[in-house]
C-alpha cells in the first residue's frame, strides 16, 4: 500500500532505480503517479526501491519504480463477498462479468483474447462457483471432465488475481492476470 510522506501529495513511478532531485528535471521520473492508499504489487527492495504494478479501473497495469519509504504493507481482507465481486473485472483485452446467482453462488462469464500477426484468438468460459463468507479463491469450472476450463479468482486487496489450466480456449489464450474492477458511471 502506498503512503506519503506529511508534505507529498505524489508519489511518482521511476523507469529505473535512480533518485532524483528535488527541483531537477530527471529523465527517470514517469508522468505517473499514485497517492497515499492505493494497492500495488511490489518487489523485492532494489537499491532503495521497489518494482511495482497498480492495476487502473480501465484494466491496464501500470509498472515503475516507487521509493521504499513510499510503501508499507497491507493487512489481510476478510475475504470476498457477493457486492465486492459483482461488476466486471478486466486485465488488459481481457474481462471477467460476474453477477449474484442462487444463494452462496456467483456465475461468471469471462472473455480472453491472443493476437498473433496473422489472427485472433480467443476463448471464454461461463460458469457458476460457489461463494462462502470468508472465502479468499473463487473457482469457475466449465465442464466435468479433464479438459474442462478452470479459472481460479484469488483475492488481493482491491484486485483479482486470475489463474487458469490453459483449457480455456485457442492457442496461447489464458485468462491469467491481475483484474481490476472496472467503475459504473
Amino acid at each position: 500500500m502506498v503512503k506519503l510522506s506529511s508534505d507529498a501529495e505524489r508519489a511518482y513511478l521511476y523507469k529505473r532505480t535512480e533518485p532524483c532531485g528535488k527541483d531537477t528535471p530527471c529523465g527517470s521520473r514517469q508522468k505517473t503517479y499514485l497517492v497515499s492508499g492505493d494497492v500495488v504489487f511490489a518487489g523485492p527492495p532494489n537499491r532503495g526501491f521497489r518494482c511495482v504494478y497498480y492495476g487502473r479501473s480501465n484494466g491496464k497495469i501500470v509498472a515503475g519504480f516507487i521509493p521504499v519509504e513510499n510503501l508499507k504493507a497491507m493487512t489481510e481482507d476478510n475475504g470476498m463477498s457477493v457486492d465486492f465481486l459483482i461488476g466486471t473485472w478486466k486485465y488488459e483485452s481481457d474481462s471477467i462479468d460476474i453477477k449474484a446467482a442462487a444463494a452462496g453462488q456467483v456465475t461468471g462469464d469471462g472473455q480472453a483474447y491472443y493476437q498473433t500477426a496473422e489472427t485472433v484468438n480467443d476463448g471464454a468460459f461461463s460458469a457458476r462457483a460457489p461463494l462462502a463468507a470468508g472465502q479468499k479463491e473463487l473457482v469457475f469450472k466449465e465442464g466435468n471432465d479433464e479438459s474442462s476450463c478452470v479459472v481460479k479468482l484469488h483475492l488481493r486487496g482491491p484486485y483479482l488475481v486470475a489463474s487458469d489450466n490453459s483449457n480455456c480456449g485457442g492457442m496461447n489464450v489464458s485468462f491469467n492476470g491481475i483484474y481490476t474492477k472496472v467503475k459504473t458511471r
